[in-house]
């Protein structure tokens, strides 16, 4: 059975707390040396890993990334390549360091990676930058690369999408990027001593709903050159969204997969676009049976309507077949028509609701 603990003490030096485990009442002691006035106890977590084989290629039209199944590893084809991959971390989580594994061989050149947040509300800000790590001259060893100046640590899903970028040198090579964090240890940080603020029980870090899905967790799925397009003209990663490139690209179709708890049941699904052309953009949440080749079928779809030119929300409360079942089926959003090959259709993220 797992433990509840109930603090009845946070403005002394240490806090008193009563864990009930079935039948037994313990009282611990948690000492929080030398401070007093205590505003929230924080858990140390596993860092977040992002492999470089993880990372999506940003570039237009043409393969930039040349992704090592044997190393795990990104690498360029060719004079540079730039990559991006979503960053998932718990609600109320603070990002305390950005790390990087990479090799440099360029001597001209740095190897960079970059986390950046961008409010969803809006088509008219650049992505911010959180923090940034840069190779430390040309070497053939692997490099670990740390910055621990995060700008806005505090993870707030509700209002922002998080992604890491890394931009990668001819000669050059990205092993993985690590997002260091800590989460409160009740998630209300302390501002009560109710016992519902702690994760409900069989329920991990991280799966708290809603839960998000951005633009850099989506993968086109069109074979060859495609017309998807995440990054700006200049190869700029800050931009927090997907599209269609200019009208020499082709269309830009778009797959993500969803990771959900077993057993939650989905709500609602909120999609976040801009649409300010005559065409319409259709996401659905779909599930695949893994015992056989039947089609899949979708529990939730989202359909922009209309014209403008600032991130607007289009939401989906119908759901069918929304009891997770990871034993039985796989999970993913995919778009059902494409953003065109212009940049009158914008993907920015999908929130996806769900109760336990």
């Amino acid at each position: 059975m797992r433990a509840q603990a109930h603090f009845v003490a946070r403005d002394a030096a240490a806090a008193q707390a009563t864990v009930k485990a079935g039948a037994a009442v313990l009282t611990l002691l948690v000492a929080f040396a030398g401070v007093a006035g205590v505003a929230g106890a924080e858990v140390l977590r596993s860092p977040l890993t992002v492999p470089g084989i993880a990372l999506l290629d940003v570039a237009p039209n043409e393969r930039s990334l040349v992704l090592s199944t044997t190393r795990g590893s990104a690498a360029p084809a060719d004079s540079y390549a730039v990559g991006i991959a979503g960053v998932h971390l718990p609600d109320g989580a603070k990002v305390t360091a950005l790390a990087a594994f990479a090799i440099d061989e360029n001597g001209s050149q740095s190897f960079e990676a970059r986390l950046f947040r961008r409010r969803i509300s809006t088509a008219l800000l650049d992505g911010i930058e959180m923090a940034v790590v840069e190779s430390r001259g040309s070497s053939a060893a692997i490099q670990e690369l740390r910055d621990e100046t995060v700008e806005l640590p505090t993870i707030d899903n509700g209002s922002y999408i998080y992604w890491v970028a890394a931009r990668l040198p001819e000669q050059s090579e990205l092993f993985a990027v690590q997002v260091e964090f800590r989460t409160p240890l009740l998630l209300d940080g302390f501002e009560s001593a109710d016992t519902s603020a702690w994760l409900p029980d069989g329920v991990e870090p991280g799966f708290v709903s809603p839960l998000a899905v951005s633009f850099a967790d989506a993968a086109s799925t069109t074979l060859g050159t495609d017309g998807c397009f995440s990054g700006g003209d200049d190869g700029s990663t800050s931009q927090g969204y997907i599209r269609g490139g200019t009208i020499d690209f082709a269309e830009c179709c778009i797959i993500a997969p969803v990771h959900l708890p077993n057993g939650v049941e989905v709500t609602v699904i909120v999609s976040y676009l801009v649409d300010s052309g005559d065409s319409d953009l259709t996401l659905s949440l779909r599930r695949k049976s893994l015992a056989n080749q039947v089609v899949t079928t979708a529990l939730a779809t989202t359909t922009s309507s209309g014209s403008g030119n600032n991130v607007r929300l289009f939401a989906d409360a119908s759901i069918d077949n929304g009891v997770i079942d990871n034993d039985s089926y796989s999970y993913f959003l995919t778009s059902d028509t494409c953003l065109d090959a212009d940049v009158e259709l914008s993907f920015y993220q999908t929130l996806i609701f769900f109760d336990e």
